[in-house]
């Protein structure tokens, strides 16, 4: 069937739909099992077969199997050494390459909690009731509810449109507003972009109401035939992961000569031995390429990835939702956060506390004695853009309706508060951003009447009180008590128009008066709004009310020092975008803006050099989220295109999960520090303590299989406890410096310097001490105090502070993990499975001598920290 061409009661036949009550829930699920989810094709994840193959083709890990295989055949051959040590190297490196797989495969893990984080809801009417259901659950034949500020996740027949218009700029590539019309019956050969009578998934619904029969889904829609793949959330390209490849390499390089040397250090060395020179090569190859593998820095990007999958998850246990991994490059920069009012830096909890009735103010609480106020709270309650359902279930979360209602119901006797069927609507206009009205008409007294609520500024110059000096100082006191103020007006129609337009119902309208409604600041907006002040951090209140009522807002804030730093949108309409520029700098407070103007605030700040997020949630915020630095969309208020827009959803709008988002970024460049100071610090002193034995005392200190052992018990396990811990620990406010947003800087680089030199010279201290007692004793206290100094090592990277003063651990199953490690370590060189590693087994009096001498390690890098503290205080 061609849907475009057919009309609507053919679409509904072949589909085998009621469009008044939907598909039964036995339909959808026997619909669903014989069909594909209306997903788009999604990256195949690597099979672990495959992942598997991927690292051992990885060149060093070939390397280290050839050499291993050739040590195997020369000690046979030579009948040096034992076969045992290079099959106990090949299980040690399956064991590292099951580590990586694992952390790969939870990065995955967490890139699909993110992907299912973003599936958008859609309101589809089933068994006769409206639901809410994930959009991959549609089905062929579904009935789709779409209203302003809805993404459209499907192909669908319009059956009915009232005022609709689309973007559908990612289908059709044209940045126009399609007008749609669903009795529209068009020639087969239609270009999509023409199809009045059909939307198509991946468009949003920018004004009207409509009803649709889901015709294709998932890949049979016109965006699935054009793209294999729309997105891939297992891609983590971030300017942090490449400032980590970028180290990886550049140490890669560098450790790849020193490992080199060694080998040829190894075999001048021994070259005059009675060794058999086969044997003598092949023990310094292995050697040398395990020494690589345990030194060379391969983890770097894992450290990006789990550290980013932790911020991800720790973000959304706070009520937000990540939609793409970037934002984390961006968030720390931070220096303007342009905010909503409502519910985000006030509590949300409208409460309607005064009304004006024509002649005087009175208290809502006494609105009852007077037949007029009753009128206003009734007119105001049956305004509404939500639905009958929604009202009666409360299921939307408008404040201001649910106030008015509130208002209404509380002053009137039961019988009249079903106000819907007392008082049906005929019909109800979207919502006007531009004016800032509501219209519905609705049957009063046996007469169709059209009801406008919204902006009083329009209103009451539609109503010609615009000059009125009573009614303008009741919206003043109003707005200076920081009310937000809404107008209410009426007009008796004879008859409905067929296709209502709102300028068909400004002539004889009638004010009714007003509503004033209170919504205090939050609590802690004041106290967080003065941390991000002292953090560099400029925040702007952007909001519809009055700009009076915004100024007294603002004032409770601490936003608003002084009235002139209040713009309203009507003087951001007479500056020209270079004026906006020059002059941006001077408020802190937007008032009435028009839908545009968001997004020329935003491009004003980034064009001096600002560093924007903004907050938004309905279909004119769009542009705005998408230009700024990182757009962020309300979750439970806001429209499905404006959480398309966004990069960060806020589940619970408040001021507080914007600055622990930027918080939590701060923390993460700062965390993945410390994981880099300890990895690169403790590798660098690994190599270094080898080099420096191989030189002074002829031989590897280590044996192969004990190189790997180390590498495995040290290095992925620490590192990542060190990212879970301080990721979860917020990172104070203060100016961010241009060295805090590097990877690198002053202190790290000493601090690594300095913990290198100094595990390097615990362990040679300890070789060399021990080694007249045997090589065995002398490897073994030497793999115990580079075992136990690592993490020592560990446990002071963690914390800026010192650690007796901050000795929380949070991630108690990682840190059990950790001391499992350690518990293991010591079972094998106090037992007889150290010989499996050229080791000996070590009395309790060697094992804490080995332990004591480790604590060095821990002693310098607090009194390194110490010295950075000393430092800064005489700075």
């Amino acid at each position: 069937m061609i849907y475009h061409s057919s009309e609507t009661e053919e679409v509904v036949l072949n589909f085998q739909v009621d469009p008044s009550k939907g598909l039964p829930t036995g339909v959808v699920d026997q619909r669903y099992d014989e069909h594909n989810e209306n997903i788009l094709k999604k990256t195949q994840k690597t099979p672990i077969s495959k992942s598997i193959a991927e690292q051992i083709k990885n060149p060093v890990n070939i390397l280290l199997i050839v050499s291993t295989f050739i040590s195997l055949i020369v000690n046979l051959v030579y009948k040096e050494g034992t076969w045992l040590a290079p099959f106990l190297i090949i299980h040690m490196l399956a064991l590292n390459i099951a580590i990586t797989i694992f952390f790969s495969k939870e990065s995955e893990k967490s890139a699909d909690r993110l992907a299912a984080m973003n599936i958008p809801k859609v309101k589809v009417l089933r068994d006769g009731i409206v639901k809410t259901v994930d959009s991959r659950f549609i089905v062929r034949g579904d009935v789709l509810i779409l209203e302003t500020g809805d993404y459209i996740s499907a192909d669908a027949r319009l059956i009915e449109a009232t005022n609709f218009r689309c973007d559908e700029e990612f289908v059709t590539g044209e940045a126009t507003t399609y007008v749609k019309d669903a009795n529209a019956i068009l020639s087969q050969i239609t270009p999509i972009k023409e199809r009045s009578n059909m939307v198509f998934s991946g468009s949003n619904v920018l004004s009207g109401h409509a009803k649709a029969v889901v015709t294709e889904i998932g890949m049979e829609t016109e965006i699935g035939k054009a793209v294999t793949i729309l997105e891939s959330y297992n891609s983590i390209n971030t300017k942090l992961k490449d400032k980590l490849n970028s180290i990886g390499k550049v140490s890669s390089i560098i450790l790849i000569i020193l490992c080199i040397a060694a080998f040829f250090t190894n075999v001048i060395i021994n070259f005059r031995s009675q060794q058999e020179f086969a044997v003598t090569l092949s023990n310094s190859l292995i050697n040398s390429v395990v020494l690589l593998v345990s030194v060379l820095p391969e983890g770097l990007p894992l450290i990006a990835a789990s550290a980013l999958g932790i911020s991800v998850n720790v973000l959304y246990k706070s009520g937000m939702i990540t939609k793409n991994y970037s934002v984390f490059d961006v968030l720390p920069e931070v220096s303007v956060i342009c905010s909503d009012k409502t519910g985000t830096l006030t509590k949300d909890t409208m409460k309607a506390e005064k009304l004006f009735n024509g002649q005087e103010i009175i208290d809502v609480s006494e609105a009852f004695k007077d037949s007029n106020s009753i009128s206003i709270l009734r007119l105001a309650s049956l305004c509404t853009s939500q639905s009958k359902d929604d009202v009666d279930n409360v299921m939307y979360k408008d404040a201001t309706e649910l106030a008015i209602i509130d208002a209404y119901k509380q002053n009137v006797i039961t019988e009249e508060r079903d106000i819907h069927t007392n008082y049906p609507l005929l019909c109800k206009l979207p919502f006007d951003s531009e004016r800032k009205i509501t219209v519905t008409v609705n049957m009063i007294n046996s007469a169709p009447v059209a009801i406008i609520k919204g902006a009083p500024d329009y209103l009451l110059s539609v109503c010609g009180v615009n000059e009125n000096k009573t009614i303008m100082s009741a919206v003043e006191d109003f707005a200076l008590d920081g009310m937000r103020v809404i107008a209410v007006a009426y007009k008796p129609l004879s008859e409905i128009p067929a296709n209502p337009e709102i300028s068909e119902f400004e002539e004889g309208m009638i004010f009714a008066g007003l509503i004033a409604l209170s919504d205090p600041p939050q609590d802690e907006s004041i106290s967080l709004i003065k941390d991000c002040k002292k953090g560099g951090i400029k925040t702007v209140m952007i909001t519809g009310d009055h700009i009076t009522t915004a100024r007294a807002i603002a004032k409770k804030l601490r936003i608003l020092n002084d009235d002139s730093e209040a713009i309203s949108g009507e003087e951001i309409a007479e500056m020209t975008d270079q004026e906006l520029k020059e002059n941006i700098n001077k408020y802190t407070v937007f008032a009435r803006l028009l839908p545009n103007q968001k997004y020329r605030i935003v491009s004003a700040y980034k064009e001096n050099g600002l560093t924007v997020a903004i907050t938004g949630d309905s279909v004119n915020d769009a542009q705005a989220l998408c230009v700024a630095d990182v757009g962020i969309a309300m979750g439970n208020r806001g429209t499905d295109v404006a959480r398309g827009a966004a990069d960060i959803i806020m589940n619970e709008n408040c001021f507080s999960a914007i600055t622990t988002a930027i918080s939590i970024s701060r923390s993460l460049i700062s965390t993945i520090r410390k994981a880099l100071v300890y990895l690169i610090s403790s590798n660098i002193g690994e190599l270094l303590s080898v080099l420096i034995c191989l030189f002074f005392f002829k031989s590897f200190p280590l044996s192969a299989a004990a190189f790997l052992l180390l590498n495995l018990i040290t290095d992925a396990f620490p590192a990542l406890s060190i990212l879970s811990d301080g990721i979860h620990e917020r990172k104070p406010f203060g100016k961010l410096k241009e060295s805090d947003k590097h990877l690198f800087k002053g202190e790290a680089v000493i601090t690594i310097a300095v913990q290198a030199v100094v595990t390097a010279f615990t362990a040679i201290l300890t070789y060399g001490i021990f080694l007249k007692s045997g090589q065995s004793l002398a490897s073994t206290m030497m793999f115990t105090v580079l075992v136990s100094s690592q993490y020592l090592n560990m446990v002071t990277s963690k914390f800026e502070a010192l650690f007796f003063k901050n000795r929380h651990f949070k991630n108690i199953p990682l840190t059990a993990v950790i001391f499992g490690f350690a518990i293991v370590a010591i079972l094998i060189v106090t037992t007889p499975v150290s010989s499996y590693f050229g080791m000996t087994a070590l009395s309790l009096g060697q094992l804490i001598k080995a332990i004591l001498i480790s604590t060095i390690v821990f002693a310098s890098g607090e009194i390194t920290k110490l010295g950075f503290m000393l430092y800064k205080k005489l700075k």
